[in-house]
């Protein structure tokens, strides 16, 4: 993302997360968590699209495509141009929208941003020349893992075993364990079917504890004092 334009787009998406993110549960009725990366996307001719073939998706393209349609509430687009875009908004029917509006057609010319609820309208563009978007999807948070019951031996879902012998002499009886970790390990059996699995709990650092699309820069050779170059983290 070298492009400035592009990279200040980027930027502008995730202020515009932070500002919606207190309000999101008023009127979305659920809560904004993070955003997805911004898309850039180009449009192409007729003649053009046999010369770029899509590549066949592999299971992560498919299911971080399917978390984002899932989890997605708004969309952000931002059109470059050259060409002016011929957008309609298709009503989904939802009942509570405050315009009977089936369809919301628009120009979205050069520099134009386009803010829309996703449960709310179906989205089409056209245009005869190229153009040049980038967007992005706010996001409600992640499903966080929650332990339930279990039944029978708990070894069986840790995998650990009976482990090796205790080390000889006077021994402690241990009444209480606790732990305050990430994604919600706080149950000691929890932590151990997650160390099992080999699960790191890695997330994108969500907007709720800080816009961190303002100090990313995702080439480690270019980052600065104040810039980081990671944007995951696992989080209590």
């Amino acid at each position: 993302m070298k492009d400035p334009a592009i990279k200040e787009s980027d930027l502008f998406f995730g202020n515009l997360a932070s500002l919606i993110q207190p309000y999101a549960r008023d009127f979305l009725g659920k809560d904004i968590g993070e955003r997805s990366p911004s898309l850039v996307s180009l449009s192409l001719s007729e003649g053009e699209e046999d010369a770029f073939p899509s590549p066949p998706p592999d299971d992560k393209t498919l299911g971080d495509y399917l978390q984002i349609w899932r989890r997605g509430h708004i969309k952000v687009i931002r059109f470059f141009g050259p060409g002016t875009a011929a957008v309609a908004l298709e009503n989904r029917g939802l009942e509570a929208l405050p315009t009977n509006l089936d369809n919301v057609d628009l120009a979205c010319s050069p520099n134009s941003i386009l803010v829309f609820r996703t449960a709310c309208y179906n989205f089409c563009c056209r245009c005869p020349e190229e153009i040049l978007t980038v967007s992005s999807c706010f996001l409600s948070p992640a499903q966080e893992l929650v332990l339930g019951e279990f039944s029978g031996d708990m070894r069986e879902l840790s995998g650990l075993g009976d482990g090796p012998p205790g080390p000889p002499g006077e021994s402690v009886n241990v009444v209480n364990t606790a732990t305050r970790l990430m994604a919600c390990w706080d149950d000691p059996d929890g932590y151990g079917a997650g160390l099992f699995s080999a699960t790191d709990a890695g997330v994108h650092i969500p907007v709720t504890r800080w816009n961190v699309t303002a100090y990313y820069e995702p080439d480690d050779r270019m980052v600065q004092p104040w810039q980081t170059a990671t944007v995951h983290q696992s989080l209590v």
